[in-house]
């Protein structure tokens, strides 16, 4: 039969545990940004700026009037019909972000 683990055992562990978590969380920050003038204008913002994260097509959204949004990259982007949300660690690039689409008409729950 086996004995129970020991304590000592129980607790190493948990230190253990503890210290590989605590690598890999960190800090994230989101907000929903609305006001678009239906789904598809929500769909090609999200999708504008998935491609300024990735790098991909700057050029492309320059020409949307999109060249003032900060690079940001881990980006997460998620559109759910007429809203778009947007989630970081940088929570920096992310009041640039809302306060940039405040000013081109958008409205944001941003709150830091």
């Amino acid at each position: 039969m086996n004995s129970p683990p020991s304590t000592i055992r129980i607790v190493m562990a948990k230190a253990v545990a503890a210290r590989w978590l605590e690598g890999l969380v960190h800090s994230e920050y989101r907000f929903n940004i609305f006001g678009f003038a239906g789904q598809v204008k929500a769909k090609k913002f999200a999708s504008s700026l998935r491609a300024i994260r990735d790098r991909q097509q700057q050029r492309e959204a320059s020409e949307d009037g999109m060249v003032h949004i900060p690079v940001i990259m881990d980006l997460g982007v998620r559109e759910r019909g007429d809203v778009v949300e947007v989630w970081s660690s940088n929570v920096d690039a992310l009041r640039k972000l809302a306060k940039w689409a405040e000013t081109v008409g958008l409205n944001t729950d941003f709150i830091w």
